[in-house]
């Protein structure tokens, strides 16, 4: 006869499994917790270790080393040069022949790389514009006859002529990569 001081549940087997299969996980589960606590302040400890020995400041150093003042060594600025003088010249060349229509006034490296394209077409369509032209649009360097044409709807989204501007679906970006493959393997 079970005593009048137990409660009925902790008489029953299927409670008192339960409550052992309670314990048993609570002791499990605070290892985990105290484990993953370690953890962590070993890796903030390593990370003050580090940061006190000077050893960071070998990375950080090298990786800060143009962030200071934003320029680049003048030898790789004369290289970023030359390869924009070829780029604005491959893009006359696709002007010339129909392949190259922009909508901004930037010039579009992927569209020349790609092997062309018309922006103001991809905008009057609606069926999306390539990411370079997307980004140029939203960062207001449209030409003077796209600029006329859009506005901005009350989510801050860019509309031409009141349609979403939308980046390339996803199947179009690939064939736009494609295609740069294609005109650039020799480069590699």
């Amino acid at each position: 006869m079970p005593s009048s001081s137990a409660s009925p549940a902790a008489s029953h087997p299927a409670a008192s499994q339960a409550s052992r299969r309670h314990d048993s996980a609570s002791l499990v589960a605070r290892p985990r917790l105290l484990g993953r606590l370690a953890t962590g302040l070993a890796l903030v400890a390593l990370g003050v270790v580090i940061g006190q020995s000077g050893v960071s400041g070998v990375w950080v150093g090298s990786a800060s080393a143009q962030a200071d003042d934003g320029a680049l060594p003048e030898e790789l600025a004369n290289e970023v040069r030359a390869v924009n003088r070829s780029l604005d010249s491959a893009r006359d060349s696709l002007e010339r022949q129909g392949r190259y229509v922009a909508a901004t006034e930037s010039t579009n490296s992927l569209m020349i790389l790609s092997g062309g394209g018309d922006a103001i077409a991809d905008l009057e369509e609606g069926n999306g514009v390539d990411p370079e032209t997307f980004a140029a649009l939203y960062a207001g360097e449209a030409l003077p006859e796209v600029k006329e044409h859009l506005s901005v709807d009350d989510e801050g989204r860019l509309l031409y002529k009141g349609r979403l501007v939308r980046m390339y679906s996803k199947s179009r970006l690939k064939d736009l990569f494609t295609a740069r493959r294609q005109y650039t393997a020799g480069d590699r």
